[in-house]
């Protein structure tokens, strides 16, 4: 993921910087939360910078107690596991990669809206793969008791399937006809569109992403 992600936010920043794309007015409006972000991140990475004993004393005793018990090296860092911390940070400078690639790509309603009937897409793929592994007691991935899909074990299934669920339940609402009309054709059509329509056809994936959970 975090290849991936690098990888486009390069692309972006190459175009951007040939000056063949622009910053969107969301971008520009969540300037605030970039930077708070910005400073979350930075001090993910200064934890795992090398400092003098002494610094890392004044920062964080503790942490300075257990490296000077592991090892007396005179510079340390305030990480007592400076990989999990550095495995962090990147883990997080995806996320934030993908906020800003979201704020600047889904310039448009119907931009946010196919983007967000992909996510469905792919939890409803997620569920029935999750579901057949679960039934038939077969791990093609990873070794787990639970349903997991692709993901490693079955906590993170279960978030992006609570995602999902309310994601379809925002778009069904989006879709909401506000025709004040009482019609039996009207009637008989809403019907028809209720049980043949794309409304439906989120329900149904709801009813995937639930049994899957």
């Amino acid at each position: 993921m975090v290849a991936w992600v690098t990888m486009i936010m390069s692309f972006w920043l190459k175009y951007s910087h040939q000056g063949d794309v622009e910053l969107t007015p969301a971008f520009r409006r969540s300037r605030w939360v970039l930077i708070m972000l910005s400073l979350w991140l930075s001090w993910t990475l200064f934890q795992v910078m090398p400092l003098p004993v002494e610094v890392v004393q004044f920062l964080s005793p503790v942490a300075a107690d257990i490296h000077q018990q592991a090892s007396k090296a005179s510079w340390v860092t305030i990480s007592i596991d400076p990989n999990a911390t550095r495995n962090e940070f990147l883990l997080g400078l995806s996320y934030f990669f993908v906020f800003i690639l979201t704020l600047l790509l889904l310039t448009t309603s119907n931009h946010v809206a196919e983007f967000v009937r992909w996510l469905i897409g792919i939890a409803v793929i997620q569920a029935v793969f999750a579901s057949l592994l679960a039934l038939s007691d077969y791990n093609v991935l990873y070794e787990s008791d639970f349903a997991h899909g692709t993901f490693r074990t079955h906590n993170p299934l279960a978030g992006y399937m609570e995602m999902s669920i309310a994601l379809a339940a925002g778009l069904l609402v989006a879709g909401m006809s506000r025709s004040q009309k009482h019609s039996w054709r009207v009637r008989v059509r809403s019907f028809s569109t209720l049980m043949l329509g794309p409304k439906m056809r989120w329900r149904m994936y709801r009813v995937g992403g639930v049994i899957s959970l």
